[in-house]
């Protein structure tokens, strides 16, 4: 990667086109087509190997961020949209991976035969911020793919960062003017970053302050969801009575007795005849 990286720096065309004409990366050799004005805009058409989608991600994000860097805007944005279909492949082909696990009642991290490379996300993260103003609908797309990826590996990252994630999906498709989806991924994300209480309570009693049980992080996002949602709906939300536990002396109190009787019974079982029993009848 180093050496075509300099060579795009050094602005060594022949020697991209001499070098990587036949590459062990499908990306580079579709580089050197661009070079030589080559380049398909059949996409569906151009084949990547499937164990091989996020290698050749993260090699071709580097050589965007190349061209960016010197300044070769039309080259950059001929060489986006192959990127940004390969995203969107990644992206889907991993939450079908997914998908398959999940059904199987297992995570995607724990299938020793499939392994998330730990820079992808980062990678996605690194071309949608390389991308300005004229790259809207490449952005919403990948910023949807990294989502997918998000929603993949979800056992590995904090509910915060997927959140984050949701939201820039959002605002990049309110980009783009589709307004429904953007609202309907704001009210996504303020249902999952809501209160337990909240969710559980049926709201005939408003007057009745619910427990508040998230964190700051997860507080941000929530706020930052329903600020969105109301500038896109001109309204404004109600929101309802909340208090956190460590805002109350009693609550805190109560809280802390309730554990401890816990530990107490957990105590007694290990000693104990229920100790016993679970020893006969497991």
């Amino acid at each position: 990667m180093t050496e075509i990286i300099e060579l795009i720096r050094e602005n060594k065309t022949e020697e991209i086109i001499q070098n990587y004409s036949k590459s062990e990366f499908k990306i580079h050799e579709l580089f050197v087509d661009l070079l030589k004005d080559n380049l398909t805009d059949d996409y569906e058409n151009i084949e990547f190997e499937a164990d091989k989608y996020q290698e050749e991600f993260i090699e071709g994000v580097e050589i965007f961020k190349a061209l960016v860097k010197v300044d070769l805007q039309m080259e950059a944005m001929m060489f986006s949209t192959v990127l940004v279909f390969l995203g969107f492949k990644t992206g889907e082909f991993i939450h079908l991976l997914s998908n398959t696990a999940m059904s199987k009642g297992v995570h995607l991290s724990e299938i020793s035969t499939v392994k998330i490379d730990s820079r992808l996300r980062n990678s996605m993260q690194q071309f949608y911020d390389n991308m300005d103003d004229n790259y809207l609908v490449p952005k919403a797309n990948i910023a949807a793919a990294k989502t997918r990826i998000s929603q993949a590996i979800f056992n590995q990252i904090s509910k915060s960062e997927f959140g984050s994630d949701m939201l820039q999906m959002g605002i990049s498709y309110e980009r783009i003017s589709e307004t429904q989806m953007s609202k309907n991924i704001y009210e996504g994300v303020m249902n999952d970053f809501e209160s337990e209480s909240v969710k559980l309570s049926s709201g005939l009693f408003s007057e009745i302050s619910q427990v508040n049980d998230r964190n700051e992080d997860e507080i941000k996002i929530y706020e930052k969801a329903k600020e969105l949602l109301e500038n896109i709906t001109n309204t404004k939300i109600e929101e309802p009575k909340r208090f956190h536990t460590n805002e109350s002396v009693s609550t805190q109190k109560l809280v802390e007795e309730t554990s401890e009787n816990i530990e107490k019974i957990n105590k007694i079982e290990s000693n104990g005849f229920f100790s016993k029993l679970k020893k006969w009848f497991s």
